[in-house]
């Protein structure tokens, strides 16, 4: 018997009946069983989120080429089953929020901070401009390392912003491809 190329996390059993799927980390003996479902595959990780815009009003930008090309990196860490924490490393967004799993869904809202998302008005940043993520498990797989992971999502990206000064309000939406780097 040879050690595994890679350490074993989890284990991928099924049921007496045969009909039953489900994960068991390694050296639990069924309490912290996970059933093999959608909902219950590990989320934490590093994407790429690319897709077209789909509508926009308010924005200065709307026609822009720029603007209807969606294409940022998002990272979700420190997940349980139901609440991650969501930033994107690349700028798109500064700060970290939480992003919460309702429905078979991943679901957060934001602020987009100073970063280039943020609408402007009269050369200020609008506070009020938020990015809010939806995403929905589209592509499941277990990993080398026994994790049964999602490797992608569908996505809707809105980036909203309230009315400001004398500018007003403001959204795009964009539906996006999600896709696992790391």
């Amino acid at each position: 018997m040879a050690p595994a190329a890679n350490i074993i996390r989890q284990f991928g059993l099924v049921g007496p009946t045969g009909t039953t799927i489900f994960r068991r980390p390694a050296g639990s003996v069924g309490p912290q069983d996970i059933d093999q479902v959608p909902q219950t595959a590990l989320v934490e990780g590093v994407y790429e989120l690319r897709g077209d815009q789909v509508e926009c009003s308010g924005f200065g930008n709307c026609g822009d080429n720029i603007s209807r090309t969606l294409a940022i990196t998002v990272q979700l860490r420190n997940c349980s089953p139901t609440l991650c924490v969501m930033s994107a490393p690349k700028g798109f967004w500064s700060g970290e929020f939480p992003f919460t799993a309702v429905e078979g869904r991943w679901q957060g809202v934001g602020p987009t901070g100073s970063s280039v998302a943020a609408n402007r008005c009269k050369d200020a940043i609008n506070p009020t401009t938020t990015i809010a993520l939806s995403l929905t498990p589209a592509e499941i797989a277990v990993a080398t390392d026994g994790v049964w992971r999602v490797n992608s999502f569908t996505a809707r990206v809105r980036r909203n912003s309230a009315a400001f000064a004398t500018c007003r309000k403001a959204t795009q939406l964009w539906t996006a491809t999600v896709t696992r780097t790391s």
